[in-house]
């Protein structure tokens, strides 16, 4: 049986993943919040965190939360790419 916090996480995550894609930034990112309290090990967390700061085009964030992500998920394609690109787009190809 699946615990009360982790059914929880999945609604934020579910939540939190529909309010992005209303481009309702704030919102999702408070719902993604609360999941990531709720399962601090779930990469998923951070890494639609790290989404929602780079579509309000604050990389630095973007790449904080990704990184944050990667350590949780090191092997995750689409996270190193994401961060590649932000890494691009603030000009620090050494990265």
């Amino acid at each position: 049986m699946e615990s009360s916090a982790a059914r929880g996480a999945e609604i934020d995550y579910y939540y939190g993943s529909a309010l992005a894609h209303l481009g309702r930034w704030n919102e999702a990112r408070a719902a993604f919040q609360t999941g990531r309290r709720l399962r601090p090990r779930d990469a998923r967390f951070p890494i639609e965190l790290g989404g929602v700061a780079f579509k309000q085009k604050r990389y630095a964030e973007a790449a904080r939360w990704l990184r944050r992500g990667l350590r949780l998920a090191p092997n995750d394609a689409y996270s190193n790419d994401f961060l590649a690109t932000i890494y691009f787009l603030e000009g620090n190809t050494e990265a």
